[in-house]
């Protein structure tokens, strides 16, 4: 009688034991996924956080590309302009004194 109380007892103790031990590694196990998702949300972010700054640069820089463009377009005019009026200048100054000796 004492000895299958023993044995019932040391089952009892060891199935508690083993659903603590399973109860134990499923928790260690969650934690994991749970960090493991976390991880990927955190990289998920950096990663977008890049690609805004990639855009957000690529944007910059194609806007000083454009303000240069168009600052070289408006000195070309400018020069062109200026140019042109020395023609007309010229021409003016040749045709009010060609006929002087």
């Amino acid at each position: 009688m004492v000895t299958v109380l023993t044995v019932f007892t040391m089952v009892t103790v060891l199935t508690v034991l083993t659903m603590f031990t399973m109860v134990t590694v499923l928790t260690m196990f969650n934690m994991v996924t749970v960090f493991t998702m976390f991880t990927m949300v955190t990289v998920l972010t950096i990663f977008t956080m890049v690609a805004v700054f990639t855009i957000f640069t690529m944007v910059t820089v194609f806007t000083i590309f454009t303000m240069v463009t168009v600052l070289t377009m408006f000195t070309m005019v400018t020069v062109l302009t200026m140019f042109n009026m020395v023609t007309v200048l010229t021409m003016f100054n040749m045709v009010t004194h060609g006929n002087r000796v």
